[in-house]
């Protein structure tokens, strides 16, 4: 019958296919592809033609010694301009092995590689193109501040050059007009005279402000294949890759409705995989950071973040730490406005580990008692290294 033939000519390609993958170069292997196609009543030409590319491809890369990593760079390329290109993404699958050779994973490649191809690989799948491509630039923030001599206004696309500008000592109101078709917002901040500074944010990417928009068929979709990834975790509870896709398409759907699953999972992780018990703990700092600033009412200057057992802080004027893990404040120097932080029962080890705190330079109270540094280190030190302070723990300097 018509469908035993076009089945047969189907296991030929599939055949011939494997024969190239050994020898791309075989003219026999090709003449014969040739005349299987000709003959099939419904030939897929385009399918033909990307198998075409791909192995003439690596024939001329293998006898160029065109580098492996190079080639990496290459697939990389074209994964940006598509990343539906999954003969790129097969190709990395090829040439990882042969760059990050790892004998002890079951794929032959070292495992922190294979992390970061994972979450490239969400990275991609969750970025919808046509829903990005959609949202019009505009206005998400706008501040103006006679203390800094600055006007800083934020948008969602980067659409306009910003240079320096110092408002004066008088009434001042900025306005950004919307002059084409595709602005998306305008807005406008006043500074009165006499007030030192003056912001207004947009409130229209409330619960966006960490993860992309989806369509309604993304969602269905992602919603689907987190149905089906739990069923595999009934029956694989331990395994590591299927909790790490649980916790990313929850993220990406609703970080907010799955947080407490998130934050379990997360628990599961660190026990699991307790070698990476640190990036586990990080990854979770972000995500309670992130969930705590969606909901934020910006009308307020003052974050607190009090006993929320967190090792690393990405993000005010006014910063409560308490009773937490933080070990380093590297991401606080850019918290240029800050003024009052407290560390309180952290586990900062040294008064080394507070240097980025020299950028800061409107910070005049600091609370680091009952950390290991503060057994070593006196007020009068920390005043040293930060000469802007005024008060250390309660100890007020004149």
């Amino acid at each position: 019958s018509a469908e035993e033939v076009c089945e047969l000519f189907k296991t030929e390609l599939q055949f011939l296919e494997s024969c190239l993958r050994g020898n791309p170069k075989s003219y026999g292997v090709w003449n014969h592809r040739c005349f299987v196609m000709d003959t099939m009543a419904e030939p897929d030409w385009k399918k033909e033609l990307q198998l075409c590319n791909l192995f003439l491809e690596r024939f001329v890369v293998e006898r160029s010694n065109v580098p492996p990593k190079a080639e990496l760079e290459f697939t990389q390329s074209k994964i940006c301009n598509n990343f539906s290109n999954f003969s790129s993404w097969h190709y990395r699958s090829k040439l990882l092995p042969l760059i990050y050779p790892d004998d002890s994973t079951a794929v032959g490649v070292e495992e922190n590689v294979l992390i970061k191809e994972y979450e490239a690989v969400q990275n991609a799948f969750f970025t919808d193109p046509d829903d990005q491509s959609k949202k019009k630039p505009g206005v998400s923030c706008m501040f103006v501040s006679r203390d800094h001599q600055s006007l800083m206004i934020n948008t969602t696309q980067p659409v306009l050059d910003g240079s320096p500008w110092l408002p004066g000592k008088d009434e001042v109101e900025v306005q950004v007009a919307a002059d084409a078709e595709d602005w998306g917002s305008s807005d406008s901040v006043q500074l009165q005279a006499g007030q030192p500074e003056s912001w207004t944010l947009t409130q229209d990417d409330q619960g966006l402000r960490f993860r992309h928009e989806l369509s309604a068929a993304t969602t269905d979709t992602l919603q689907r294949e987190l149905q089906s990834i739990q069923e595999l975790y009934d029956l694989e509870p331990e395994n590591k890759w299927v909790l790490l896709t649980i916790v990313s398409l929850m993220k990406a759907l609703d970080p907010l409705k799955y947080s407490e699953q998130i934050e379990t999972f997360i628990s599961q992780l660190k026990t699991i995989d307790s070698t990476r018990l640190h990036y586990y703990e990080d990854l979770r700092s972000r995500y309670i950071l992130e969930n705590y600033l969606e909901e934020f009412d910006f009308d307020q200057r003052v974050v607190s973040l009090a006993s929320r057992s967190l090792t690393c802080l990405q993000c005010a004027r006014e910063v409560i730490l308490d009773d937490n893990k933080i070990e380093e404040v590297e991401e606080l120097r850019y918290l240029k406005d800050l003024s009052q932080l407290s560390l309180k029962n952290n586990s900062i080890p040294s008064i080394d580990v507070l240097d980025p705190l020299v950028n800061c330079h409107h910070l005049i109270k600091l609370h680091v008692s009952g950390n290991p540094m503060s057994e070593l280190s006196s007020h009068t030190d920390v005043k040293h290294l930060l000469p802007s302070l005024h008060n250390v723990d309660g100890h007020i300097f004149g």
